[in-house]
């Protein structure tokens, strides 16, 4: 079964397979709430929170359209009215990670440098994150981003372009200090 079909299923009242749509979207929904609050126990409230009011809100879901920018759109705007409401703010601190063991010193380049952009990603604005996260991360095209974001796709494209470069000038500083 299609996931339109799936949809008009669960519309018409089979809530049995909204399953099917949470498994294969829990994995976005959950990579978009934990760029936005980098907090794994909130992520997981925020995804099962993001599933309901999809689930509420899938009569005004428009069939025209792809089902993941909207479930993401959901998710993001979960997110942002959550920091609103709690006035969340995010030190550099807090998300620093801890010195690693002997063990982990011996680990490649490759999760250093995981590591230096996850905190490059941490330094810029939350909409950079999102835009990186959903074209990088998960995969999205730009027409996807800009349903998700409801912008103009010339508008994600450049935002996109601003976004690279502004984490390559955070790494690019992160180097110096080296």
């Amino acid at each position: 079964m299609d996931e339109k079909t799936t949809i008009r299923e669960i519309k018409s009242g089979d809530k049995e397979l909204f399953a099917l749509l949470l498994r294969k979207y829990e994995r976005i929904v959950n990579s978009i709430l934990y760029s936005m609050v980098f907090d794994i126990e909130t992520t997981k409230d925020l995804t099962q929170e993001t599933f309901i009011k999809a689930y509420e809100n899938l009569n005004s879901y428009n069939e025209e359209h792809e089902f993941k920018p909207w479930i993401a759109r959901i998710a993001r705007n979960h997110a942002i009215d959550y920091l609103r409401k709690r006035k969340q703010t995010i030190s550099i601190e807090d998300l620093e990670t801890e010195l690693p063991d002997e063990k982990e010193r011996m680990r490649d380049s490759a999760e250093e440098s995981k590591k230096r952009v996850e905190r490059a990603m941490a330094k810029m604005k939350e909409e950079e994150r999102t835009l990186l996260l959903l074209k990088y991360k998960e995969g999205f095209s730009n027409r996807e981003i800009a349903e998700s974001l409801e912008m103009p796709e010339n508008r994600v494209n450049v935002r996109i372009f601003r976004a690279k470069e502004r984490m390559r000038e955070i790494l690019e500083r992160e180097n110096e200090k080296r």
